[in-house]
């Protein structure tokens, strides 16, 4: 079945019993206007929305300056390090120096565990807040 085979079902009879239509073939913009039908121009919602062409125009903005987004997951005790490399690299630094600074550092597992628990301090509101500063940890701004 084509789609042409229940062609006098749909097309209403013409009055004189004749008719220039042709099954399986493209009407004319002219024969459809003889037809009765009448021409318009849409505008239909395009597949992708403004605020994402937005996004895409950033990314491919951030990418020509060299900088692309990448999620990682990480353990407890490769996370600060990790923030502090995207940090001081997207500050500028280079990767090797970063590396360098870090080593000579010699940042052992303690002393990360010490700032990611730092980190917690810091963020600390309310009561908790209260109760660690009346041990004596001072917070730094």
């Amino acid at each position: 079945m084509n789609g042409f085979d229940d062609f006098d079902r749909f097309i209403g009879a013409v009055p004189d019993g004749e008719s220039d239509v042709v099954p399986g073939v493209a009407l004319t913009d002219e024969a459809l206007a003889a037809g009765s039908l009448v021409k318009l121009d849409a505008f239909i919602r395009s597949p992708v929305s403004a605020a994402a062409l937005r996004v895409q125009k950033h990314r491919e903005k951030k990418e020509s300056q060299g900088v692309k987004q990448l999620n990682v997951q990480v353990t407890d005790d490769a996370r600060q390090v990790i923030k502090v490399i995207a940090a001081r690299t997207s500050a500028g630094e280079s990767v090797q120096d970063v590396l360098r600074s870090l080593i000579k550092e010699r940042l052992t597992v303690l002393e990360l565990e010490a700032l990611i628990v730092g980190d917690q301090v810091i963020h600390l509101a309310g009561w908790r807040k209260r109760v660690v500063s009346a041990l004596g940890v001072a917070f730094v701004s």
